[in-house]
């Protein structure tokens, strides 16, 4: 009983790990992209 509730657990831990880890670089793709077009109008 306390394996398979250890085993969901760390199951858990790993979805909100990659959901947080998909988010983060979702943000740091949006960024990447919107950084360059924000410093061209800076310039203009």
């Amino acid at each position: 009983m306390d394996s398979s509730e250890q085993d969901r657990r760390q199951r858990e831990k790993l979805i909100l790990f990659s959901i947080v880890f998909k988010r983060t670089l979702l943000n740091a793709g949006f960024f990447i992209l919107l950084a360059p077009k924000t410093s061209l109008k800076n310039h203009h």
